[in-house]
């Protein structure tokens, strides 16, 4: 079973769930489908230590700006580098696939995964 990592905002009490573990595990699939990586190409990019793009996070601050870009923009930055979508550094489209959130769903529940990322209201 996957820990839940539990971030609140001190302000509004708003929480974010984060599985991080199905965060990373759907990064690997969109590196191996949309970049055309390797499994252990895919496996070597997530655990790039200098890059650091693919550490838990640690603050509800900084949950919310991991959750904002969707998976694709991650798994693109680490596998192209940053600004990848200009043409000097590849021109990698920062647009998802048209079969991308189609082939998310599928992974997800292909791999039994969660959500990554739970928003939690308080004010509702």
């Amino acid at each position: 079973m996957e820990k839940e990592l539990k971030f609140t905002d001190e302000k509004t009490q708003d929480i974010i769930v984060v599985h991080f573990s199905s965060w990373l595990s759907i990064i690997k699939g969109i590196l191996i489908k949309y970049a055309n990586k390797t499994e252990v190409e895919a496996e070597k990019i997530i655990s790039d230590k200098k890059s650091g793009i693919f550490k838990a996070p640690y603050s509800y601050s900084s949950t919310a700006l991991v959750s904002h870009e969707l998976e694709y923009h991650w798994a693109m930055l680490g596998a192209y580098g940053e600004m990848y979508w200009l043409p000097e550094n590849g021109g990698i489209s920062s647009q998802e696939p048209e079969d991308y959130f189609d082939w998310y769903d599928s992974y997800i529940k292909e791999n039994n995964l969660k959500e990554p990322f739970i928003f939690i209201d308080k004010k509702e």
